[in-house]
């Protein structure tokens, strides 16, 4: 739980009102290729009722063999391209 994060009100500046925040997770179990997972939150704001966020969708897709164990990508961290 995030409990100090400060927004501004839409009503105040609708562009600086808009936030986001990145998160990763891993699957319970083997997630096979060509699969969809789809999800969604409830965000609270203060003690008002909360609201859900709009339904993401990921298809997974697998581009590497199976047995590759690692993987060098440089430079990191990269803005354009990525070797």
């Amino acid at each position: 739980m995030l409990s100090s994060v400060k927004k501004i009100y839409g009503t105040s500046n609708e562009a600086e009102s808009h936030g986001f925040f990145n998160y990763t997770i891993k699957p319970k179990s083997v997630v096979k290729d060509g699969e969809r997972i789809e999800n969604s939150v409830l965000i609270y704001f203060d003690y008002e009722d909360p609201l859900q966020s709009n339904i993401v969708v990921n298809t997974i897709k697998y581009t590497c063999k199976p047995d590759v164990k690692s993987l060098h990508i440089f430079p990191n961290p990269a803005t354009d391209l990525v070797n």
